[in-house]
């Protein structure tokens, strides 16, 4: 009886207090602090309520075709992987480096492949560590080590996945340590004739250590090109999409 009443005391004072006894496992997504500093609430609550992207992922019409030139068109279907920078007054006047590529393959199998976030490090050879935080009803949460402008970054990403649409877009999950200021990207897909699949692809990262900008966008286009022809080889020379086996590929 002693021990009971003790251990009452022990849970009336906590409560009156204001403690939240939960685990405290900030790299698992278990917990966040609110902006008083005293109860935290689950991440994956908030993760889940907020659906809409920092910045909005722009329309590029019921084709991709949206925007671009004839000339544009041609090279892309002609199997380039067209890579432009656009300073969009709908993402807060930043740039975005965008691309637009063709696929040979149908979007069933692009999606599969691309969606599968944690096999990143096939096509990727930068990413020098992933891992699955969190899986969750359209979203997932990773953690990524990755060298870029020479310098190893670390970071946690919140993807969200939409089929109905055939799109993907990814933002910086700031309730984590994070070597970055600002990153935002997206993928949208667009069936086209004879099995093959339209991609627009848009992405913006911001490191959080000095580099001239001039020099930042220079080596995003030029970067985010030779990634793309990467996932394209990857994808179009994927045996197996349906998810029992990890795809095989050489460049």
């Amino acid at each position: 009886m002693p021990g009971q009443i003790w251990l009452l005391f022990l849970v009336v004072f906590f409560a009156f207090k204001g403690y939240c006894l939960q685990e405290v496992s900030a790299s698992q997504g278990l917990i966040e602090k609110n902006e008083a500093g005293n109860c935290r609430t689950p991440i994956w609550n908030a993760v889940r309520q907020e659906m809409k992207p920092a910045f909005p992922v722009p329309d590029f019409g019921p084709d991709g075709l949206k925007d671009l030139s004839r000339e544009e068109v041609k090279r892309i279907l002609s199997g380039e992987v067209l890579v432009f920078a656009s300073h969009e007054e709908s993402s807060g006047g930043r740039t975005v480096i965008q691309a637009g590529l063709m696929f040979e393959a149908p979007p069933e199998k692009v999606w599969a492949l691309l969606s599968a976030t944690e096999n990143q490090k096939e096509y990727i050879p930068e990413i020098e560590e992933l891992k699955l935080i969190e899986q969750g009803t359209g979203y997932n949460r990773m953690f990524f080590l990755v060298k870029i402008f020479g310098q190893k970054v670390s970071y946690t990403v919140i993807h969200r996945f939409e089929p109905e649409t055939l799109s993907i877009w990814w933002e910086l999950d700031r309730r984590e340590l994070h070597d970055l200021r600002e990153l935002f990207g997206y993928w949208k897909f667009y069936r086209f004739a004879e099995g093959r699949t339209l991609a627009r692809y848009g992405s913006y990262v911001v490191p959080d250590f000095p580099v001239p900008a001039f020099i930042r966008n220079w080596l995003s286009r030029k970067n985010v090109q030779a990634t793309l022809v990467k996932v394209k080889k990857y994808v179009e020379a994927a045996r197996n999409y349906d998810g029992e086996k990890e795809s095989k590929w050489q460049e």
